[in-house]
Protein backbone atom coordinates (compact mmCIF):
# COMPACT_ATOMS: atom_id res chain seq x y z
CA UNK A 1 0.00 0.00 0.00
CA UNK A 2 1.29 3.39 -0.86
CA UNK A 3 1.58 5.96 1.54
CA UNK A 4 0.81 9.20 1.26
CA UNK A 5 1.76 12.73 3.29
CA UNK A 6 -1.27 14.60 4.37
CA UNK A 7 0.14 17.49 2.21
CA UNK A 8 -0.16 15.49 -1.03
CA UNK A 9 -3.49 13.81 0.04
CA UNK A 10 -4.83 17.18 0.61
CA UNK A 11 -3.74 18.03 -2.95
CA UNK A 12 -5.28 15.02 -4.75
CA UNK A 13 -8.64 15.88 -3.06
CA UNK A 14 -8.16 19.41 -4.25
CA UNK A 15 -7.36 18.73 -7.72
CA UNK A 16 -9.28 15.58 -8.52
CA UNK A 17 -12.89 14.40 -8.22
CA UNK A 18 -13.82 11.25 -6.37
CA UNK A 19 -13.86 8.98 -10.28
CA UNK A 20 -10.63 10.70 -11.32
CA UNK A 21 -8.89 10.13 -7.75
CA UNK A 22 -10.16 6.88 -7.28
CA UNK A 23 -8.85 6.07 -10.93
CA UNK A 24 -5.48 7.95 -9.91
CA UNK A 25 -4.83 6.31 -6.90
CA UNK A 26 -5.46 2.79 -8.23
CA UNK A 27 -2.63 3.41 -11.47
CA UNK A 28 0.08 4.69 -8.39
CA UNK A 29 0.27 1.60 -6.76
CA UNK A 30 0.93 -0.22 -10.29
CA UNK A 31 4.21 -0.93 -11.42
CA UNK A 32 5.64 1.13 -14.43
CA UNK A 33 5.82 -0.65 -17.56
CA UNK A 34 9.48 -0.57 -18.86
CA UNK A 35 10.12 1.68 -21.94
CA UNK A 36 12.51 2.16 -24.69
CA UNK A 37 12.59 5.01 -27.27
CA UNK A 38 14.50 3.88 -30.49
CA UNK A 39 17.39 5.90 -31.63
CA UNK A 40 16.81 6.50 -35.43
CA UNK A 41 20.16 8.03 -35.84
CA UNK A 42 21.63 4.44 -35.74
CA UNK A 43 19.24 1.84 -36.21
CA UNK A 44 15.14 1.32 -36.93
CA UNK A 45 12.39 -0.07 -34.67
CA UNK A 46 12.37 -2.96 -37.28
CA UNK A 47 15.92 -3.84 -37.32
CA UNK A 48 16.32 -3.35 -33.04
CA UNK A 49 13.81 -5.70 -33.02
CA UNK A 50 15.16 -8.30 -35.21
CA UNK A 51 18.45 -7.48 -33.54
CA UNK A 52 16.83 -8.38 -30.13
CA UNK A 53 14.15 -10.75 -30.75
CA UNK A 54 15.62 -13.98 -29.41
CA UNK A 55 16.12 -11.92 -25.80
CA UNK A 56 12.88 -9.05 -25.48
CA UNK A 57 9.63 -9.56 -26.54
CA UNK A 58 8.23 -5.95 -27.49
CA UNK A 59 5.37 -4.14 -28.10
CA UNK A 60 4.41 -1.47 -30.64
CA UNK A 61 3.06 2.10 -28.74
CA UNK A 62 0.67 3.33 -31.41
CA UNK A 63 0.76 7.18 -30.10
CA UNK A 64 4.29 7.07 -29.94
CA UNK A 65 5.76 5.29 -33.01
CA UNK A 66 9.61 5.74 -31.41
CA UNK A 67 8.55 3.41 -28.46
CA UNK A 68 8.74 0.20 -27.46
CA UNK A 69 7.23 -1.86 -24.37
CA UNK A 70 9.15 -4.47 -23.00
CA UNK A 71 6.76 -7.01 -22.67
CA UNK A 72 9.30 -9.92 -21.83
CA UNK A 73 13.45 -9.98 -21.56
CA UNK A 74 16.11 -12.28 -20.58
CA UNK A 75 18.26 -9.61 -20.02
CA UNK A 76 19.03 -6.29 -18.02
CA UNK A 77 18.12 -3.61 -20.88
CA UNK A 78 20.15 -1.16 -19.10
CA UNK A 79 23.25 -3.19 -20.33
CA UNK A 80 22.76 -5.06 -23.46
CA UNK A 81 25.52 -4.06 -26.20
CA UNK A 82 22.41 -2.26 -28.35
CA UNK A 83 21.91 -0.47 -25.30
CA UNK A 84 25.94 0.34 -25.06
CA UNK A 85 25.77 0.95 -28.88
CA UNK A 86 23.43 3.73 -28.58
CA UNK A 87 20.48 1.94 -29.99
CA UNK A 88 18.12 2.96 -28.07
CA UNK A 89 17.45 4.96 -24.85
CA UNK A 90 15.63 4.14 -21.59
CA UNK A 91 12.68 6.43 -21.54
CA UNK A 92 8.81 7.06 -20.23
CA UNK A 93 7.33 7.81 -23.57
CA UNK A 94 5.30 10.73 -21.86
CA UNK A 95 8.69 12.46 -21.40
CA UNK A 96 8.48 12.67 -25.74
CA UNK A 97 5.34 14.86 -25.74
CA UNK A 98 7.84 17.91 -25.15
CA UNK A 99 10.25 17.32 -27.71
CA UNK A 100 6.84 17.19 -29.79
CA UNK A 101 5.33 20.05 -28.49
CA UNK A 102 8.92 21.75 -29.63
CA UNK A 103 8.74 20.63 -33.01
CA UNK A 104 12.51 21.25 -33.58
CA UNK A 105 13.67 21.24 -36.98
CA UNK A 106 16.76 21.07 -38.86
CA UNK A 107 17.55 24.61 -39.44
CA UNK A 108 17.00 25.75 -35.75
CA UNK A 109 19.33 27.07 -33.04
CA UNK A 110 17.55 25.60 -29.56
CA UNK A 111 18.42 25.87 -26.33
CA UNK A 112 17.72 22.80 -23.74
CA UNK A 113 17.63 24.75 -20.42
CA UNK A 114 17.93 21.60 -17.61
CA UNK A 115 19.15 19.16 -20.21
CA UNK A 116 20.90 16.12 -18.06
CA UNK A 117 20.41 13.04 -18.47
CA UNK A 118 19.85 14.15 -22.04
CA UNK A 119 16.21 11.86 -22.59
CA UNK A 120 15.02 15.35 -24.33
CA UNK A 121 18.08 16.82 -25.83
CA UNK A 122 18.72 13.47 -27.59
CA UNK A 123 15.35 12.94 -28.42
CA UNK A 124 15.59 16.58 -30.20
CA UNK A 125 18.91 15.32 -32.33
CA UNK A 126 16.88 12.39 -33.46
CA UNK A 127 13.86 14.75 -34.62
CA UNK A 128 16.36 17.07 -36.09
CA UNK A 129 18.35 14.45 -37.86
CA UNK A 130 21.43 15.58 -36.43
CA UNK A 131 21.23 19.44 -38.09
CA UNK A 132 20.50 22.32 -36.70
CA UNK A 133 22.24 23.28 -32.82
CA UNK A 134 20.63 22.34 -29.60
CA UNK A 135 22.82 24.28 -26.78
CA UNK A 136 22.61 21.57 -23.70
CA UNK A 137 22.95 22.96 -20.69
CA UNK A 138 23.24 22.16 -16.73
CA UNK A 139 24.68 23.06 -13.77
CA UNK A 140 25.14 19.84 -12.00
CA UNK A 141 28.64 18.54 -12.48
CA UNK A 142 27.55 14.43 -11.65
CA UNK A 143 24.49 14.72 -14.44
CA UNK A 144 26.60 16.55 -16.94
CA UNK A 145 28.74 13.84 -17.02
CA UNK A 146 25.69 11.38 -17.74
CA UNK A 147 24.81 13.65 -20.70
CA UNK A 148 28.02 13.73 -22.32
CA UNK A 149 28.23 9.97 -22.31
CA UNK A 150 24.79 9.54 -23.48
CA UNK A 151 25.25 12.17 -26.50
CA UNK A 152 27.61 10.38 -27.42
CA UNK A 153 26.44 6.67 -26.86
CA UNK A 154 23.88 7.91 -29.11
CA UNK A 155 25.66 9.49 -31.64
CA UNK A 156 24.65 12.92 -31.38
CA UNK A 157 26.62 15.11 -33.61
CA UNK A 158 24.74 18.44 -33.18
CA UNK A 159 24.96 19.64 -29.99
CA UNK A 160 26.78 21.77 -27.93
CA UNK A 161 26.79 21.21 -23.85
CA UNK A 162 27.65 23.93 -21.41
CA UNK A 163 28.01 23.17 -17.66
CA UNK A 164 26.76 26.50 -16.04
CA UNK A 165 24.02 27.90 -14.25
CA UNK A 166 20.81 28.99 -16.27
CA UNK A 167 20.48 31.46 -14.21
CA UNK A 168 22.98 33.53 -15.32
CA UNK A 169 22.19 32.92 -19.05
CA UNK A 170 22.60 36.22 -20.22
CA UNK A 171 26.07 35.86 -19.93
CA UNK A 172 26.26 32.83 -21.76
CA UNK A 173 24.29 33.89 -24.77
CA UNK A 174 24.74 37.12 -27.06
CA UNK A 175 22.13 35.44 -29.35
CA UNK A 176 18.55 34.78 -29.08
CA UNK A 177 16.76 31.18 -29.76
CA UNK A 178 14.71 30.19 -32.24
CA UNK A 179 13.15 27.66 -29.86
CA UNK A 180 13.67 26.92 -26.03
CA UNK A 181 12.90 23.80 -24.03
CA UNK A 182 12.21 24.59 -19.86
CA UNK A 183 12.23 20.84 -18.41
CA UNK A 184 12.01 22.47 -15.79
CA UNK A 185 13.41 20.58 -12.00
CA UNK A 186 10.63 19.86 -9.67
CA UNK A 187 9.04 17.96 -6.74
CA UNK A 188 9.01 14.64 -9.24
CA UNK A 189 5.32 13.61 -7.72
CA UNK A 190 4.43 12.74 -11.16
CA UNK A 191 6.84 10.26 -10.86
CA UNK A 192 6.02 8.26 -7.87
CA UNK A 193 5.10 4.53 -9.63
CA UNK A 194 8.92 4.93 -10.47
CA UNK A 195 9.75 6.79 -7.20
CA UNK A 196 7.13 5.69 -4.43
CA UNK A 197 9.03 7.57 -1.63
CA UNK A 198 7.56 11.35 -3.45
CA UNK A 199 4.45 10.41 -2.25
CA UNK A 200 5.18 9.91 1.41
CA UNK A 201 7.99 12.59 1.56
CA UNK A 202 5.94 15.76 -0.35
CA UNK A 203 5.88 18.72 1.86
CA UNK A 204 4.21 22.28 0.93
CA UNK A 205 8.01 23.91 1.26
CA UNK A 206 9.25 21.32 -0.91
CA UNK A 207 6.22 22.63 -3.30
CA UNK A 208 7.16 26.30 -2.53
CA UNK A 209 10.89 26.12 -3.16
CA UNK A 210 10.60 24.51 -6.51
CA UNK A 211 8.09 27.15 -7.48
CA UNK A 212 10.02 29.98 -6.77
CA UNK A 213 13.18 28.06 -8.68
CA UNK A 214 10.85 28.00 -11.71
CA UNK A 215 9.92 30.97 -11.98
CA UNK A 216 13.55 31.98 -11.75
CA UNK A 217 14.71 29.75 -14.24
CA UNK A 218 11.73 31.37 -16.56
CA UNK A 219 12.61 35.08 -15.54
CA UNK A 220 16.83 34.11 -17.08
CA UNK A 221 16.09 32.69 -20.04
CA UNK A 222 12.62 34.00 -21.47
CA UNK A 223 14.57 37.17 -23.01
CA UNK A 224 16.34 34.99 -24.73
CA UNK A 225 14.05 33.71 -27.36
CA UNK A 226 13.37 35.30 -30.88
CA UNK A 227 10.10 36.97 -31.62
CA UNK A 228 7.27 34.38 -32.77
CA UNK A 229 9.68 31.69 -31.16
CA UNK A 230 8.47 28.85 -29.61
CA UNK A 231 9.01 28.31 -25.74
CA UNK A 232 8.05 24.46 -23.91
CA UNK A 233 7.54 24.16 -20.07
CA UNK A 234 6.96 20.86 -18.64
CA UNK A 235 7.97 18.70 -16.01
CA UNK A 236 6.77 15.44 -14.44
CA UNK A 237 3.96 17.14 -11.56
CA UNK A 238 0.43 17.17 -11.58
CA UNK A 239 0.73 20.02 -9.25
CA UNK A 240 -1.01 23.72 -10.57
CA UNK A 241 1.81 25.34 -8.37
CA UNK A 242 4.44 23.74 -10.20
CA UNK A 243 2.42 23.95 -13.51
CA UNK A 244 -0.73 26.09 -14.85
CA UNK A 245 0.83 28.91 -12.27
CA UNK A 246 4.31 29.15 -14.35
CA UNK A 247 2.59 28.95 -17.43
CA UNK A 248 0.67 32.33 -16.33
CA UNK A 249 3.92 33.55 -15.33
CA UNK A 250 5.51 32.96 -19.04
CA UNK A 251 2.23 34.26 -20.64
CA UNK A 252 2.43 37.71 -18.16
CA UNK A 253 6.37 38.00 -20.14
CA UNK A 254 4.37 38.54 -23.63
CA UNK A 255 3.78 34.78 -24.94
CA UNK A 256 0.80 33.25 -25.87
CA UNK A 257 -0.62 29.89 -25.27
CA UNK A 258 -0.57 27.30 -27.70
CA UNK A 259 -1.79 23.97 -26.15
CA UNK A 260 -1.14 22.56 -22.80
CA UNK A 261 -2.11 19.33 -21.05
CA UNK A 262 -1.45 17.59 -17.56
CA UNK A 263 -1.34 13.84 -18.97
CA UNK A 264 -2.42 11.43 -16.02
CA UNK A 265 -0.74 8.28 -14.94
CA UNK A 266 -4.22 6.28 -16.19
CA UNK A 267 -4.41 8.11 -19.59
CA UNK A 268 -0.99 6.81 -21.25
CA UNK A 269 0.11 3.83 -18.29
CA UNK A 270 3.05 6.06 -17.82
CA UNK A 271 4.37 8.59 -15.30
CA UNK A 272 3.07 11.98 -15.06
CA UNK A 273 3.45 14.67 -16.96
CA UNK A 274 2.55 18.28 -17.97
CA UNK A 275 3.52 20.50 -20.74
CA UNK A 276 2.83 23.60 -22.16
CA UNK A 277 3.94 25.39 -25.47
CA UNK A 278 3.85 28.82 -26.03
CA UNK A 279 4.91 31.40 -28.81
CA UNK A 280 6.86 34.64 -28.39
CA UNK A 281 4.38 38.00 -29.63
Amino acid sequence: MLKRSKYYEKKLNELFDKETLKKFKEFEEKPLPKYIRVNTLKTSIEELQELMKKRVEFERIKSFPEILRIKKSSINIGSSIEYLNGYYYIQDPTSLIAVKQLNPKESEIILDCCAAPGGKTTFMAQEMKNKGVIIAMDINKQKVRSLRSNIERMGVKNTIIIRGDVLKSKEYFPIKFDKILIDAPCTGIGVVRKDKKRAETLTEKEVKYFSEKQKKIIDAVTPLIKKKGVLVYSTCSILPEENEEQVKHILSKGFKLKEKKLFLNYELNTNCFFTAGMIKK
